[in-house]
């Protein structure tokens, strides 16, 4: 008997770790209406503690075919807090039934705080209104930066939305103007698309809806160019997060949409572990549609930010369009704790204002299989965002494998950046990015920039076209060249092609780089050799009957123009080294630190070289 009774304890004890328990809210709570979703929530998250209490299974709150309404005036319409035992899921019925709509523009939608294992799935998010006036450009003045635009019917005033006393935070904001194509069904970016800022805007002629917009003259954001004919959008970023997550571990977003945001859609803060996130849309509401215009912004500020603790998040299988900043950004919350094992995969991120991807300082992980058309700045930023006062002043991005992207169009700014925030942050180590396909590269800047790196592996990359459309004000060089290296020390890799046929060199490099990446151009069945391709010809300095070795390039060149810098980047001298001599001279050289720059003539090739001459 007494093995009995200790069987049917045990089993108790794991049935309650191992059960689901479903709660049915039309059943359970059948006295509040949908028009009460503030105390609706309220009252669930209550009894879910109370639940956890004495239970530590799953917990499954299922939400009917309802739009569920949520007034909230001072505080979030949804907190959950303090949530560490069990696991809670909040689940809809599907993104097209069921509808958590939030009625304050400046307050938190759904706030989760200190919290373990909570599940969201099946839901969409939305706010009342989509705080944005868009129209079509009529009439553009560059010299006065005077723009009269036609507001498309049953969008929002916007001499209203700019009004500080209605929406008190545009005080603290850029109201900005952002062009795109004029596509009634399907807005993509232009493009002419740029950030300008909105100094006064008047109603020129009530009948006609014609607004004239008079523009900041700012040295960063200037008309550029005549606008007319283009779709433009004015929008502050007013709000704050439909969906904040803070400190919390082991997070779950699934099969949910979130439209009319007027912050950051999903907005992941301080140390979260193993966050999954996975098959989000952050885009427009199918309502978002009047007199046969659709609405150009989908939200108001960035799509997915995720701040990661030690383990990395997964994001994937999400599709991210039309938002006022960036689609994806994948942090380390915590100055002291680098994430590892980070995973982007299969998304697609299209026609945002800002970054596509943004992967900041981290010590691995994978980014894959993603789809970064239209972008207005770059389709993969990486980026060290700690300062250098901060307690890991020196750290960087390392151990990322980026292979298997589509980059498709993005005409305005890099496809792709390594970069930083202070010369003091470390440098970023191990990038591998490989087996990527490249569409419509920008005919006014470079495919990649390579800045603060130790080491990145260019293979396997296969450049298909380059893009027809140009603004000839946005020029800065780089339609000279493919890729431009600034403070990197090694390169390398193989394999990399370049189909169509273009005059732009491939690599613009400053004078601290030992080892370069190997290209390949083939365009109209004709085949160019880059350095490592094809039969090549070895090149030695000699100093005081000492040789040394400095690198291969292709032995088709008539000449060699040769440039040596000093440590300090002035060039010291230039010579021409003609093909059929394999030793360049550099006895006059004093003892010190140099870097020699050898250019193929005919092929271009560029090799660089750093020496030590003792």
């Amino acid at each position: 008997m007494k093995k009995i009774t200790i069987y049917f304890i045990l089993f108790g004890i794991l049935q309650s770790f191992s059960q689901t328990k479903v709660w049915n809210v039309a059943d359970r709570y059948p006295d509040y209406t949908p028009q009460q979703g503030t105390a609706l929530l309220k009252q669930i998250i209550t009894d879910a503690k109370l639940y956890f209490k004495r239970n530590n299974g799953k917990l499954r709150v299922l939400f009917d075919e309802k739009t569920y309404v949520f007034s909230h005036e001072s505080s979030p319409a949804i907190a959950i807090h303090n949530i560490k035992k069990g696991t809670l899921e909040l689940s809809g019925k599907g993104t097209n039934h069921t509808v958590f709509q939030f009625n304050q523009f400046d307050q938190l939608g759904l706030e989760i705080t200190k919290s373990d294992n909570i599940h969201i799935n099946n839901i969409h998010f939305t706010r009342k209104k989509l705080y944005a006036s868009q129209g079509t450009v009529i009439n553009t003045d560059i010299r006065s930066n005077i723009i009269e635009m036609k507001l498309h019917k049953g969008f929002y005033d916007p001499i209203r939305l700019t009004n500080p006393k209605i929406f008190p935070n545009i005080a603290n904001n850029h109201v900005t103007v952002l062009a795109y194509t004029s596509n009634a069904n399907a807005p993509r970016l232009s493009h002419k698309t740029d950030h300008l800022k909105i100094k006064k805007i008047t109603l020129k002629d009530k009948d006609k809806s014609i607004y004239r917009i008079e523009l900041e003259n700012t040295s960063c954001c200037p008309l550029r160019s005549t606008l007319v004919g283009e779709y433009i959008t004015i929008k502050a970023k007013i709000g704050v997060p439909t969906i904040f997550i803070k400190d919390s571990d082991n997070m779950q977003v699934d099969n949910v949409l979130i439209t009319r945001a007027t912050g950051v859609a999903l907005k992941l803060k301080g140390d979260c572990d193993r966050t999954v996130i996975n098959n989000v849309e952050v885009g427009r509401r199918t309502d978002d549609q009047f007199h046969g215009k659709k609405a150009i912004y989908s939200n108001l500020a960035g799509g997915v930010i995720v701040e990661n603790g030690k383990i990395g998040a997964k994001i994937s299988n999400c599709l991210i369009y039309g938002t006022a900043d960036d689609g994806i950004t994948y942090h380390a919350g915590n100055t002291n704790i680098l994430p590892d094992g980070g995973q982007i995969y299969n998304n697609t991120v299209r026609d945002n204002h800002g970054r596509g991807i943004i992967v900041s300082q981290s010590k691995g992980g994978i980014l894959y299989g993603n789809t970064l058309e239209r972008n207005r700045g770059q389709a993969l930023l990486i980026k060290t965002v700690i300062k250098a006062d901060n307690a890991l002043g020196n750290v960087a991005v390392k151990n990322w494998d980026i292979y298997n992207n589509t980059f498709i169009e993005n005409y305005i700014n890099e496809v792709i950046w390594l970069t930083t925030e202070s010369s003091n942050n470390g440098k970023h180590t191990n990038i591998v990015i490989r087996d990527n396909h490249f569409y419509k590269v920008p005919k006014n800047n470079y495919l990649i920039r390579i800045d603060q790196t130790n080491s990145v592996t260019l293979n396997n990359n296969i450049v298909h076209s380059f893009s027809k459309k140009n603004d000839a004000s946005r020029s800065n060089g780089a339609d000279q060249f493919l890729i431009k290296v600034g403070q990197a020390n090694e390169i390398s890799g193989r394999n990399n092609k370049i189909l169509e046929c273009t005059d732009r060199g491939i690599f613009d490099i400053d004078t601290n780089l030992n080892v370069i990446s190997k290209w390949k151009k083939e365009c109209s069945g004709k085949k160019r050799n880059l350095p490592g391709i094809g039969k090549s010809k070895e090149l030695f300095y000699k100093r005081n009957n000492n040789v040394s070795y400095i690198g291969s390039l292709s032995d088709n060149a008539k000449a060699y123009l040769i440039s040596v810098f000093d440590i300090y980047g002035f060039e010291i001298k230039t010579l021409s080294h003609h093909s059929n001599s394999e030793i360049i001279e550099l006895d006059q050289l004093q003892k010190g630190i140099y870097c020699i720059k050898v250019n193929a003539i005919g092929e271009e090739e560029t090799l660089i070289k750093k020496i030590i001459v003792n």
